[in-house]
């Protein structure tokens, strides 16, 4: 999955969920995906052995456990930071400038207004902060 920049936001009920490349998505775990929304660069693959369908949850597990990890940030401000840097780190700039504020705010808790207000307070041109106008309406 190197060849791959980009991921996938699952919009589930309650929660939403980050999948980033290599990890395993579909069948009885996304049974609850209620909307997608996908961002940057794509490719869908079937993991063919038994070791590569290992490697894709645990891919997806240590993800989660990453956004679990964020959710500890006690700050609000270095939480949406922290994510814009992943965020930022994955797919750069022009991409994160796509996805809705408050799809990202919803990753990890958070009004869209904070991940707005990281985004100004980091060293990104306004045009490069999650999109402002969008509305997730998946």
């Amino acid at each position: 999955m190197s060849d791959c920049r980009g991921g996938i936001i699952l919009i589930k009920r309650f929660y939403t969920e980050l999948i980033c490349p290599g990890s395993a998505l579909g069948g009885t775990i996304d049974i609850s995906v209620t909307g997608i929304f996908g961002f940057g660069s794509l490719k869908l693959c079937s993991p063919e052995t038994p070791i590569e369908r290992q490697q894709a949850f645990q891919t997806r597990l240590n993800q989660s456990n990453y956004l679990q990890h964020l959710m500890q940030e006690k700050s609000e401000i270095n939480r949406a930071r922290l994510l814009l840097q992943q965020i930022h780190a994955l797919v750069g700039r022009k991409e994160m400038s796509l996805i809705p504020a408050d799809l990202l705010g919803q990753l990890i808790g958070l009004d869209r207004k904070v991940i707005l207000s990281a985004c100004a307070s980091m060293s990104f041109d306004e045009g490069d902060c999650p999109d402002r106008t969008a509305l997730a309406t998946i």
